[in-house]
């Protein structure tokens, strides 16, 4: 998410500065990662460096990247100093390496100079004594590129004096390679993506509680895991055999503590805390032996204030008593529950069949197959005309296993699971269920359910899937029959744009791309469409109006057991919202809402918002976390659409100060006051605003 990376960015510079005698770096070096979302030049921006490397461009298998050394523009105007060396990583200073560098240069009628990487392992992991002998006889030889030693900050500096001469590239760089990186290994990228949920619950207790940061200690494995070949799911087996368990305990500790610093000493009663900076309906499950601390059952429930609690009981898998309930919170906000001796209010069950779920707000219809027909929002019909479910597709990349999905497989999906045979399994007041049973492939099971909750509106999908194939590849594909132009797609901050139908040669080499956990079809009038949200997923494609998400892979190498096994998917269909509303966040926002935890801890007070965000619209709020500067806290929001606009900060307490701040903490701006406790926001098209409150 864009939070772990402005981390790695801000805890990477403060390591760096303290080892160089406070000086910051000012050049990102990312040799080998598999393309660059287009918010980078922000995130690099904001974090201090001007100037940014790769060579992995190099390898994008149909057109050829224009530039070697140009000036990168992200969306939000932001830019960064890029060069691209034209011959790849792991050089070792023979003679063709250098002419090589010299003939494809194509900045050459600009600048003489290019950066040559020497060394063995990644990204020139280091010379030998050959290496550098060649490097002293090729300082000045005949009808031979000259070369010499150089440091990369003053080649950065050097080309900067050629800034004005130099192209002006905007958008991201796309590597037309390694798309099957975006979901091998989903387990992995689960138990990350799980990590930084968890890092983020915990840094907003902090803020409530006003305690101090996490730091680069609560942060160093999670920013390692970010390391390719691990996140993207192309390291050994060894590597998740280890990782993966790690992660899963860092983000159960973090949860854990975070619980620990929220509960009271008052053992009656249950405390829900929101964790995420906006007002979100919280859906969750307890033990309703915790809330009785082990007591007799009460057959209601009410909030610290008296007000009575919808509830909705099941058995758990031991056969124990759950409640299930749904409360809207506001940012950082909470509620304690009580057991009551009056019954709960009486509630109309949601409507469920075989065929239909219905909560009052959306509307999922399905055939007798179990796949979904059509889905309508307070009675107006959202985009899926042909209808949605899943499918299978042959994987059999032809260079790199675990790295690639190639176009051709994209033609020779067939469904998935023809007769999922739905039940009722749920219908109840809070929440909704159907569920079917299926044999997919040649040797896999899934189990999958359709929920609605109440007060949601939005049509959750859980598979269960026991997935034992081999170079096959499972994906969610929702025909929506929209014929707008454009698809937009999450970004880890922001979004982008995604042409439906490609028009050039490089648009039609996205038939795989990045994500940040959604994707919509966006209508013309760019206020209506369908969206597609996902828990953990980070493979996304859009064409003539399918929209499909990437759930799982099979490939052998370089683990022979990729993805082999048990797993637990979310997703969730609903309607596009490119802006918040008085009753919805925004598509981004919603991404966060519907699958962020909510924190139960035993006892404690419930206690107000610290502060309440009015007229977001296509703003969405990102993370909270304690300042690292001193007393205070520092709130992320970014602009998800494209659009200007001016949000409304509402304190509960009137605060020192409010300034603007990169993600460093520095370069303070203040925050106009329209009263003691309201500050306005202003913001401008894919701008990350970070706000530091004292």
């Amino acid at each position: 998410c864009g939070e772990a990376l402005a981390r790695a960015i801000a805890y990477g510079q403060g390591r760096f500065a303290a080892l160089r005698g406070g000086r910051r770096c000012r050049v990102a070096w990312l040799p080998d990662v598999f393309g660059y979302s287009s918010c980078l030049p922000q995130i690099l921006s904001l974090g201090g460096c001007t100037g940014f490397f790769t060579t992995k461009m190099t390898w994008s298998a149909i057109t050829r990247f224009p530039h070697h050394s140009f000036v990168w523009r992200g969306p939000d105007g932001s830019e960064v100093l890029t060069h691209l060396c034209p011959t790849g990583y792991n050089r070792t200073l023979q003679l063709t390496d250098l002419a090589d560098c010299a003939r494809d240069y194509r900045q050459a009628d600009v600048s003489e100079e290019q950066l040559l990487p020497q060394g063995y392992g990644d990204g020139a992991g280091g010379p030998t004594e050959g290496m550098v002998e060649r490097a002293r006889r090729l300082a000045d030889l005949a009808q031979v590129p000259r070369a010499r030693w150089t440091t990369v900050e003053g080649f950065f500096e050097r080309l900067e004096g050629h800034r004005e001469e130099l192209p002006l590239y905007q958008g991201e760089l796309y590597l037309e390679c390694h798309r099957g990186t975006l979901t091998s290994q989903s387990d992995f990228k689960a138990a990350y993506r799980a990590t930084e949920r968890a890092l983020g619950a915990h840094e907003a207790v902090r803020v409530l509680r006003g305690g101090p940061p996490l730091g680069f200690d609560g942060w160093r494995r999670a920013l390692f895991a970010q390391f390719h070949d691990a996140l993207p799911g192309s390291s050994i087996a060894l590597a998740y055999a280890e990782l993966t368990p790690e992660l899963r305990r860092l983000a159960d500790d973090e949860l854990a503590a975070a619980t620990l610093e929220l509960a009271g000493d008052d053992a009656e009663g249950l405390l829900l805390f929101n964790p995420l900076p906006s007002a979100r309906r919280s859906v969750v499950e307890v033990d309703e032996r915790d809330l009785v601390g082990g007591g007799a059952a009460a057959p209601g429930l009410v909030t610290s204030e008296g007000e009575a609690v919808p509830v909705q009981r099941r058995a758990g898998p031991g056969g124990e008593a759950m409640l299930l309930l749904s409360v809207q919170l506001g940012p950082l906000g909470s509620v304690r529950l009580l057991p009551s001796r009056e019954p709960p209010p009486e509630s109309e069950p949601l409507f469920a069949t075989a065929r239909a779920l219905d909560n009052g707000l959306l509307r999922a219809e399905l055939d007798e197959r179990g796949q979904l027909t059509r889905l309508f929002e307070e009675g107006r019909p959202l985009p899926l005309a042909r209808g949605a479910g899943l499918e299978l597709y042959p994987d059999h990349p032809v260079s790199w296993d675990a790295w690639d999905v190639d176009r051709h497989s994209l033609d020779l999906g067939t469904p998935a699971a023809e007769d999922l045979s739905l039940t009722v399994v749920e219908a109840g007041p809070v929440r909704a269920t159907l569920e079917g049973h299926s044999a997919i492939g040649e040797s896999s099971e899934l189990t999958l359910r359709y929920r609605l909750w109440a007060g949601l509106p939005y049509l959750m999908v859980e598979l269960d899937v026991d997935w034992q194939e081999e170079h096959r590849l499972l994906k969610y594909v929702a025909r929506t029959g929209s014929i707008a132009h454009l698809a937009r797609v999450g970004s880890p901050v922001g979004s982008n744009e995604r042409a439906q139908e490609p028009t050039s040669e490089l648009e039609q080499t996205h038939w795989e791309v990045a994500g940040r956990r959604w994707d919509a079809v966006v209508e013309e009038d760019q206020r209506h469409g369908l969206e597609l949200l996902s828990e953990a997923k980070n493979g996304y494609g859009c064409r003539d109006g399918d929209l499909d998400l990437a759930l799982l892979r099979a490939p052998t190498d370089p683990d022979p057991r990729c993805d082999r096994g048990t797993h637990h998917l979310c997703f969730a269909l609903g309607r596009h919202r490119p802006v918040a509303t008085a009753d919805a966040p925004c598509t981004a926002a919603a991404a966060d809402a519907l699958f962020a935890p909510t924190l139960v801890a035993r006892g404690g007070e419930a206690s107000p918002p610290p502060f309440e965000l009015e007229d977001l619209g296509s703003l969405a709020p990102a993370w909270i976390l304690p300042s690292e500067t001193g007393p205070g806290f520092v709130l992320r929001l970014h602009e998800t659409s494209g659009r200007s606009g001016a949000a409304v900060l509402r304190l509960a307490d009137a605060p020192r100060s409010v300034e603007r701040v990169d993600l460093l903490e520095g370069d303070p701006s203040t925050v106009a006051a329209e009263d003691l406790l309201a500050y306005r926001v202003r913001y401008h098209p894919y701008e990350v605003v970070s706000l530091l409150v004292r």
